[in-house]
């Protein structure tokens, strides 16, 4: 008769258990950003969006803070491009070494940046003119490793016409 309150003692552990990893997970998934699965942006469709799981970038050099409200600024239209600039920086990817794009949700919005200073460089195509190209050096460019508080998203971008994949891991940034 002793193994009935050895039992229920097991049963109410148990139930707690469960009760509290039930609840633990029910609190983390509250803590993951909320992306959308699928998205249209500028007349384009994306789908599989997802957190891009090598973010924050890493790298070995030594990492240095700019903060600032996020900028924007173009080029020429000879050569036209559009960049993200915090106190005077472009904003580079480290893994790609392009400019950062799809970055709207961050316009006119006080940022932290985590990165390191370097140079960097695109290379332009003529409109009109694919035998003409230039490259542009920025001198003051910094290589994003993170921006405090928001998550990079990936997304594969299909044709609205076919629902082909036409491009994949297009990168978004999002406020966490």
């Amino acid at each position: 008769m002793k193994s009935k309150p050895l039992v229920y003692g097991v049963l109410v552990l148990t139930i707690a258990i469960v009760g509290i990893i039930f609840i633990s997970g029910f609190i983390k998934q509250e803590e993951q950003p909320t992306i959308p699965a699928n998205m249209t942006y500028q007349g384009t469709t994306y789908v599989n969006c997802h957190i891009n799981p090598n973010y924050p970038f890493r790298t070995d050099k030594e990492l240095t803070t700019i903060s600032g409200v996020v900028k924007e600024e173009t080029g020429s239209r000879m050569f036209p491009w559009r960049a993200a600039v915090v106190d005077g920086k472009y904003l580079f990817n480290p893994e790609t070494g392009d400019m950062i794009y799809n970055y709207d949700e961050l316009i006119e919005k006080f940022v932290t940046v985590n990165g390191y200073p370097g140079t960097g460089r695109i290379i332009m195509s003529a409109p009109f003119k694919p035998d003409e190209s230039e490259t542009i050096t920025f001198d003051n460019a910094f290589y994003v490793c993170e921006i405090v508080g928001w998550k990079n998203i990936y997304c594969n971008v299909i044709d609205s016409d076919t629902g082909v994949v036409t491009g994949t891991n297009i990168p978004f940034w999002f406020e966490k």
